[in-house]
């Protein structure tokens, strides 16, 4: 897969609408950006009670919490899901990434 695609992992959770959402984001401006984004939309969409916890770290800190359930959601690049997450040998394409990340009890948007 060619080029610096973005997209977002997210981790099925019980309705957002009814619980508190955090949304993560890695230590540089572009993912605090993204993800202060996600969160702004999320609540103009009627979910009250998000939480933005930026810098918190490089992909391998961020992921964790994310399988840990400390935030719901960050944005990624594929790439950096393929090569960290997946550690795929080859590229695979979105709806691919979304059936491996499933195995993980894990989801992912259309890209940003």
């Amino acid at each position: 897969m060619k080029g610096a695609i973005m997209a977002l992992i997210l981790v099925t959770a019980a309705s957002p609408a009814e619980a508190r959402v955090v949304v993560g984001s890695k230590a540089f401006p572009e993912s605090w950006i993204l993800s202060e984004t996600l969160a702004t939309a999320m609540r103009r969409t009627g979910i009250p009670d998000v939480e933005h916890r930026n810098n918190l770290g490089g992909t391998e800190i961020v992921f964790q919490a994310l399988r840990s359930g400390a935030i719901d959601a960050y944005p990624e690049y594929t790439g950096t899901i393929l090569e960290v997450v997946l550690h795929s040998p080859r590229p695979l394409a979105i709806p691919e990434i979304g059936e491996e990340l499933k195995k993980q009890g894990l989801g992912i948007s259309e890209p940003i």
